[in-house]
């Protein structure tokens, strides 16, 4: 059985250190994208947190306004017919 020589180990190992060297980059890459997209879902929730807050004060404004509506139609109403 023929053994390789000390300079092809050498070889065969700084190929794979260079494989390697690659696939950390890639995975550096794909963990650069995942933070961009986790701040983009960040943005997105506060955005929707801010529409339901808007909504909510929009709905204590109008709450009223349809109530007090409502009292004077029924009010109108129910007078009308005496």
């Amino acid at each position: 059985m023929v053994r390789p020589t000390h300079d092809e180990i050498i070889r065969g190992l700084t190929r794979d250190v260079a494989v390697l060297q690659e696939r950390l980059e890639t995975v550096r890459v794909q963990i650069d994208d995942l933070a961009d997209l986790n701040i983009r879902l960040a943005l997105l929730e506060q955005q929707m947190h801010g529409w339901g807050r808007w909504l909510q004060r929009a709905w204590m404004i109008l709450g009223p306004l349809v109530g007090g509506a409502t009292g004077a139609l029924l009010t109108y109403y129910l007078n009308a017919k005496r």
